[in-house]
């Protein structure tokens, strides 16, 4: 008897470290994956400064694939703030507003004031580039009203933005009230070391320059764009492409257009010393050219006119690409979570298979039960398996069929819109076949041209792309939607193409 029962506790040992080894295991692979959530976040950042938008985008939302997989909210809620920063940089605002909400709803972000902060950032740019202005200056002040108080360095930069984006943005009326939120800005800055912000006392300068720049106090301007210039230069940094641009922007304004154009052309070489993207500074190629108009030089006006002609074609191929590509992205989505999701549930499976393998031993050995019981068992826990594996396999490929629908008249529908093509509005009705039955019950008298319109904002295009693909001035379009906007009684602070969806599928908004 006594050697069963030592046999038993043996065994039991056995299963014993059996499990422990599992559980080593498991921590081992968590520990992996959290240094590789933090790589793919570190790159995205990265990329972020770069101005990289898509590859800033593309490695956020592998972080938050594996995030996601492993239940990470810290992770979960940092991804989804870098994807919406790379959104709202693409100009894709709604789908932008979406991951902020994804992260405001972590239990990371409830805890962390900063982090709340962060995306409170986001949000207002996302509505001062939709030019929702009650909304932005909403966010700004309380970002103000949560950083206020703290001394981190991280706040504090971040706080000092919100002041200069008051001031630069939207100034309250009171005369030189755009100084006061400046001076505040830089208060802030004050308690910060020198080196560690010098580039953001930079900024302040520059606009604190073009402010005095446009109250035509040139001495002013003069003063605070040469503060810039040796900042830089006592911290030995050489990027200095937008000082050149104020100064040239200076000399202009005073008339001495030799020098303006010294400076523009300086600007220009400092980008290409230090490869900067063009199409972030394509104003300095139009000025240039200008300047060249003044000074007569029709050869190089005519060279700097073809650039800049170049670099705007450039960047609507680029803009087309990029929210071709994020979008695709983004469709993918939810693709990529049903499957990170169901692989989770096949681990999960798995060790449970492991785990009644184990027990149903254990069972065998100390209560000696009939080993047909334990075969029936794991036969009863294989089928469960395979029936879970054909369903998984099944769902996948329903999933499949269906996104490859939908994914295939959407782009065929932006398309058609993008070209101005006759049929665009035919295509759409086919494809959202209760848009014009609802909009024409809430407004019967509803022209075909405003209900074409009504489509171009429904599917997400901002008003200077409709303008480009109708062939119509912005001023134009923008007249139209406020007509729109009247028609249908909506709000200033309500974004149009939310009210429209929620008004055609009212039970998925």
């Amino acid at each position: 008897m006594m050697d069963v029962e030592r046999g038993q506790n043996i065994y039991l040992k056995k299963v014993g470290i059996f499990f422990l080894f599992l559980f080593c295991f498991f921590v081992s692979a968590q520990e992996e994956k959290t240094i590789e959530m933090d790589t793919l976040l570190d790159h995205s950042f990265d990329y972020h400064k770069k101005y990289n938008d898509l590859k800033e985008l593309e490695y956020a939302k592998k972080a938050a694939l594996l995030a996601e997989e492993a239940g990470d909210s810290k992770r979960k809620a940092e991804s989804y703030f870098r994807i919406s920063c790379a959104l709202s940089s693409l100009e894709l605002h709604r789908e932008s507003f979406s991951f902020i909400q994804k992260a405001n709803a972590e239990k990371y972000t409830r805890n962390n004031i900063f982090f709340q902060a962060q995306l409170k950032d986001i949000k207002a740019n996302n509505y001062l580039n939709l030019n929702l202005i009650s909304p932005y200056k909403k966010e700004i002040h309380e970002i103000i009203e949560l950083l206020k108080d703290r001394k981190d360095i991280l706040s504090l930069k971040l706080l000092q933005r919100a002041y200069v984006n008051i001031a630069s943005n939207h100034p309250e009326e009171k005369k030189d009230s755009s100084f006061y939120y400046y001076g505040k800005a830089s208060e802030i800055l004050k308690k910060i070391p020198e080196k560690t912000i010098y580039k953001d006392l930079c900024h302040l300068y520059l606009f604190k320059g073009s402010k005095f720049l446009q109250k035509k106090q040139n001495d002013s301007a003069l003063i605070y764009f040469k503060k810039s210039v040796e900042l830089r230069n006592k911290y030995r940094d050489r990027l200095l492409v937008f000082e050149y641009i104020k100064l040239g922007d200076y000399y202009f304004s005073i008339s001495d257009h030799q020098k303006a154009l010294s400076f523009y052309l300086k600007a220009i070489k400092n980008m290409e010393e230090f490869s900067v993207n063009e199409m972030l500074f394509t104003d300095v190629y139009k000025k240039t050219a200008d300047l060249y108009e003044i000074l007569g030089n029709k050869s190089a006006q005519s060279e700097y006119e073809k650039i800049y002609a170049q670099i705007q074609t450039k960047i609507k191929t680029e803009r087309t690409k990029n929210v071709d590509f994020a979008s695709n992205i983004i469709l993918k989505d939810k693709q990529d979570e049903y499957t990170f999701s169901n692989e989770k549930n096949l681990l999960w499976v798995i060790f449970g298979g492991i785990a009644l393998l184990v027990l149903f031993s254990i069972v065998y050995r100390i209560l000696h039960k009939n080993i047909q019981l334990k075969e029936s068992l794991i036969t009863e826990a294989e089928n469960i398996l395979e029936q879970k594996n054909t369903l998984i396999s099944q769902k996948s490929m329903e999933k499949e069929a269906l996104q490859q629908k939908i994914g295939n008249a959407y782009k065929e529908v932006m398309e058609l819109a993008q070209a101005n093509d006759p049929s665009f509005y035919f295509r759409f009705q086919e494809v959202y076949p209760e848009f014009q039955e609802q909009l024409l019950e809430y407004s019967p008298r509803l022209k075909n041209t405003e209900l074409i319109l009504c489509a171009y904002i429904f599917l997400g295009f901002p008003i200077k792309d409709i303008a480009e693909y109708t062939f119509k001035s912005v001023n134009t379009i923008r007249n139209r939607k406020q007509n729109l906007r009247k028609k249908f009684s909506i709000s200033t602070e309500l974004d149009m193409e939310i009210w429209l969806k929620k008004l055609i599928y009212p039970d998925q908004i």
